[in-house]
């Protein structure tokens, strides 16, 4: 029994053990591990060979490691991280304000110990046209006071130009206590309109010439203080350029417009740009997709937009791009783009933008990866692994690198150790439980007879 309980334990670790079939794939790549690899998580960048030889899904995609066993893998698109400024408001309290003998304002404010420090002050003013200097000190105890701005300007000049400025940058440590200094508080403007006499009578032709000063007062609505941080924003798609070489270009008389054919890898893409010479023009693109080489292909529609260039001295409006619906993967892309009594806008060159897929697994130095691809009704994949990393946006692996494509059927894993595949151990373990089997049949019936024998002979 002892026999019967390992061959049966040998045959269902052989059953139960994931593994790839190179037979269900055409092509493999193997993968070579980089100079230095300071993760646990290894990651390859799928390549053009991959994306032209895949599902539209990439469900048939299967990393294999020693003896064909199946390495579990998450794919995802590449993403890149946006680092940005953000302001933050900090609620000053103020405590004082006085005007000064200078024609200055001073305003002083509390910050609480809980607080940030401040790193940019924003005077707050309905006032316009207008030109001032702000000088900020900070201090701990009131008396000492420590220059954080001095003579910092602030102005509009929305007479002239709409150009405005009311912020302040702080440097220095934290303080309990702020003060804001404004210079030249009430401006004395003079009136825009004037009034010209010109005397008769005793003394003829001698003109006068009256106008009005007002002083104006710097009204301020309020002085906030605010903090500055860097924040990662969410992991965005990395956008990259994908070429689309232009296999044909021609153009319709009968339907007025101009054909082009591009082909591609299958990457996949959500835009595609148009590069020409022409300086003014507007037109409606329609851009299909197909997986089909032959002439009597069916197109799939997959965006309609308009393109257009208008260039007169110093004025320019651009729009080169359509923008397609979704992520999207074909062989070929035809752009139709309609001229109708319009001389054909000449066409340099097509280029798509879309990102990348990246596979990332855990691995062990020491093993040898193959990737197998290109397989027919292959279903997607379940792992774990993609569970637990799928939640890790910012996880770092270290890069492997593909290989040259080889035929999957022809050089394998498989191939060089036959004896070791999951089949052929399968096989080898279910022909020794039947053997054990029959053996122990034999043993038991065998001594079934003896018994019965002896039983006779009493």
């Amino acid at each position: 029994m002892k026999i019967l309980t390992a061959t049966l334990l040998l045959c269902t670790f052989a059953v139960c053990q994931g593994s790839v079939k190179p037979n269900d794939f055409r092509y493999c790549k193997e993968l070579a591990a980089g100079d230095s690899l300071k993760s646990d998580v290894g990651v390859f960048s799928l390549d053009g060979d991959i994306y032209r030889s895949t599902q539209g899904d990439l469900s048939d995609i299967r990393l294999a490691g020693r003896g064909l066993r199946e390495v579990p893998y998450l794919l995802r698109l590449a993403t890149r991280t946006d680092t940005v400024t953000v302001r933050y408001p900090i609620g000053l309290e103020t405590i004082n304000f006085k005007e000064g003998p200078d024609n200055s304002i001073t305003i002083i404010l509390s910050r609480k110990e809980t607080d940030s420090i401040p790193d940019e002050l924003e005077i707050r003013t309905p006032n316009s046209n207008f030109e001032k200097s702000v000088s900020v000190y900070g201090s701990k105890d009131r008396a000492d006071w420590q220059a954080l701005a001095v003579s910092q300007p602030i102005f509009d000049y929305s007479r002239y130009i709409d150009v405005r400025n009311t912020n302040v940058f702080l440097k220095g440590p934290a303080f309990f206590y702020y003060k804001v200094v404004v210079g030249t508080a009430v401006e004395v403007k003079r009136s825009p309109f004037s009034q010209i006499v010109t005397q008769t009578g005793a003394r003829p032709g001698v003109r006068y010439e009256s106008f009005m000063q007002n002083a104006e007062p710097f009204r301020i609505e309020q002085a906030e203080f605010f903090g500055v941080r860097a924040e990662v924003r969410a992991a965005n798609p990395l956008q990259v350029d994908h070429p689309l070489p232009v296999t044909s270009s021609a153009s319709d008389t009968v339907e007025k417009a101009t054909l082009i054919y591009c082909r591609s890898d299958r990457q996949p893409i959500n835009e595609i740009r148009l590069s020409t010479a022409s300086r003014i023009f507007r037109r409606q693109v329609l851009v299909e997709g197909t997986d089909d080489t032959s002439k009597t292909a069916d197109w799939t529609k997959l965006a309609t937009s308009i393109v257009q260039r208008l260039k007169m001295g110093a004025f320019r409006r651009e729009n080169l791009s359509i923008p397609l619906e979704g992520w999207q993967r074909y062989l070929r892309y035809r752009l139709s783009i309609a001229n109708e009594d319009n001389p054909p806008i000449e066409v340099s060159g097509v280029t798509a933008r879309g990102g990348v897929h990246q596979v990332f697994f855990f691995h062990n130095q020491d093993e040898t990866l193959t990737v197998y691809y290109g397989g027919v009704d292959i279903k997607p994949p379940r792992y774990d692994v993609a569970a637990m990393l799928v939640d890790i946006p910012g996880v770092v692996g270290a890069q492997w690198h593909l290989g040259a494509q080889l035929p999957a059927n022809k050089n394998g894993p498989a191939r060089r150790r036959p004896w070791l595949s999951p089949q052929n151990i399968l096989i080898c373990s279910l022909v020794v439980m039947v053997g054990v089997l029959a053996v122990v049949l034999f043993l038991t019936v065998k001594k079934v007879e003896q018994y019965t024998a002896q039983k006779s002979e009493q």
